[in-house]
């Protein structure tokens, strides 16, 4: 077995044989529904006032998609702000409070195995998370009504919204990854992976006040206006470099606290 791989079914081990993920999934799940079952609800109400206004072109553009889904897949990435620290702060932040870290520090194995092996978990674990949200698009597929004879739901849109969505955890763990990298405390590596996740949605606010070059910047380094394209099912070239550069930063911050360490 490559240290790559014992790290790997190490860290998974340790995920699903303690309650923090069965609480996110569970907190997870809980949320997502919350926010499908109340896009749900306000579908049936925009259908319910086009029919009594007798507005049969607005009636003919909706679509679940728009409605429900790509909503849902927008605020998901909230739901990661508040969850995904938790998922996160005990990665590294726990091997130093136990003192593991020295003794793993200590071994022939790479500070880049030690981190990519941690991550590589992370992601596996953060695919099952996503996964949950296949639910919502199957329940739409099989009790939803389409006057075409068609699916209510557009795959190739909604597949999309879940790369997306997928993207976003990649970096929101990346974040957290490089925070837990710096403390031993889990609490302490959760808050300020919280309120780090937290600035960098507000900066979409921010910038819609701010003009010029100033204003760009900070929308881009906002997620909020990333995640918009794939929820709408578009794939924008810029999204993508944004989601995957801004993960390897972090990532690469926690590669640098975690080598420090092996020389402090």
């Amino acid at each position: 077995m490559t240290p790559f791989l014992g790290i790997f079914k190490k860290e998974l081990k340790v995920a699903f044989t303690t309650p923090v993920a069965y609480v996110v999934f569970f907190l997870f799940a809980l949320i997502s529904s919350a926010i499908f079952w109340s896009q749900l609800r306000d579908y049936e109400r925009l259908v319910q006032r086009s029919k009594h206004i007798e507005d049969a072109e607005f009636l003919a553009q909706l679509n679940f998609n728009d409605v429900i889904l790509s909503e849902l897949f927008i605020n998901v990435q909230i739901i990661f702000i508040f969850l995904l620290p938790i998922l996160t702060m005990r990665v590294f932040a726990e091997e130093r409070k136990q003192k593991t870290m020295e003794l793993l520090m200590t071994t022939p194995i790479t500070t880049g195995t030690v981190v990519f092996g941690k991550y590589a978990a992370m992601l596996a674990v953060l695919v099952c998370l996503i996964a949950l949200l296949f639910v919502y698009p199957i329940i739409l597929t099989m009790f939803g009504e389409s006057s075409i004879n068609a699916s209510v739901v557009d795959w190739n849109t909604c597949l999309l919204g879940m790369l997306g969505v997928f993207l976003c955890a990649v970096t929101f763990s990346a974040v957290g990854f490089a925070f837990s990298s710096f403390t031993d405390s889990q609490i302490v590596a959760a808050l300020i992976t919280f309120f780090m996740l937290l600035l960098l949605w507000f900066l979409g606010g921010a910038s819609a006040s701010v003009h010029g070059v100033v204003g760009d910047v900070l929308g881009f380094l906002s997620p909020l206006n990333h995640i918009q394209n794939f929820a709408k099912g578009v794939l924008h070239i810029g999204d993508v470099v944004y989601y995957l550069s801004m993960a390897t930063l972090f990532l690469v911050v926690a590669y640098r606290a975690v080598e420090g360490q092996k020389w402090a």
